[in-house]
């Protein structure tokens, strides 16, 4: 029963979030969730149910948000950042593991992506101008700010921009503005998506984690891929639609792009990016 209870509860977060964002609500993108329990599939499958679901998603959200979470201060490179833990009393304990182990709310004290934060604070210079795109909850925004001039985060999930949003603010960094936008290959107001060549030109740095849509990111980037500014990115290739491993690859390459593997064992140059499984990357003009 309880794992039953589980299940529904991990779906109704996943799918409260998708529908908070407002980026194509459709009934397939949320029925396509492999969380999605057999009885609340057929329920979510009556058109009437859907829409009423997506009606009450904004509102509910923060109820459910604070049946699930609870919001802690913990300490990031010597500065505060807000995060959120599941309730102890949502372990599964038949798994082993929390309730949602991988969708990024979770911050772990003992460190959080080690080889990928160390190479992102090695391209960190006093005079740098970074771009954090899928902030989060704004774990690598905090480590720029205190080592560059300015930050500019992008964060559309509200229930995370809201916790980056305070931690930005907790820590009073005037070189950090955090926009709840998508970032994309074209510019819209009415849908809140922007391109970086819009809005963050003359960027050094850019790291990408937008869980699929990173080919969307950097066709809308392709002015500051033309300056040879360095990337990090988590490529998804499962996410990713038909081809779009080799779209990247192709645009890169025609900016002079050389691809990396970031390892704990340091950087690995490959001859081009592997379509198998979701991995960081590092994209530099040139060869190293």
């Amino acid at each position: 029963m309880k794992s039953m209870v589980l299940k529904v509860l991990r779906f109704l977060l996943d799918a409260t979030h998708v529908l908070r964002t407002d980026r194509e609500t459709t009934i397939a993108l949320v029925m396509k969730s492999p969380r999605l329990v057999p009885p609340l599939r057929w329920l979510l499958g009556k058109r009437s149910m859907f829409e009423l679901f997506s009606h009450l998603s904004c509102s509910l959200g923060d109820w459910i948000d604070s049946i699930v979470y609870r919001e802690v201060v913990i300490e990031v490179d010597g500065q505060k950042m807000f995060g959120v833990m599941i309730l102890p009393s949502l372990v599964d304990n038949s798994a082993g593991k929390r309730l949602d182990p991988e969708d990024g709310l979770l911050i772990y004290e003992d460190g959080y992506e080690p080889p990928v934060s160390s190479h992102f604070c090695s391209l960190l210079k006093p005079d740098t101008k970074v771009v954090d795109v899928g902030a989060s909850l704004g774990y690598y925004t905090l480590l720029a700010a205190k080592r560059v001039r300015e930050v500019i985060a992008f964060e559309p999930n509200p229930f995370r921009f809201k916790y980056l949003r305070k931690t930005v603010q907790i820590n009073n960094w005037k070189n950090v503005r955090v926009c709840e936008l998508f970032v994309s290959d074209y510019d819209s107001l009415e849908k809140k998506t922007v391109t970086l060549d819009s809005i963050a030109d003359g960027a050094n740095v850019v790291k990408i984690d937008v869980e699929g849509m990173e080919l969307q990111v950097l066709k809308g980037m392709e002015k500051i891929l033309s300056e040879g500014t360095q990337i990090i990115c988590e490529l998804h290739p499962k996410a990713l639609p038909a081809n779009g491993m080799g779209e990247i690859s192709s645009l890169l390459r025609r900016h002079g792009y050389a691809f990396y593997l970031i390892t704990h064992q340091g950087l690995k140059k490959v001859p081009d990016l592997l379509g198998d499984n979701r991995r960081h990357y590092y994209f530099v003009r040139g060869r190293r």
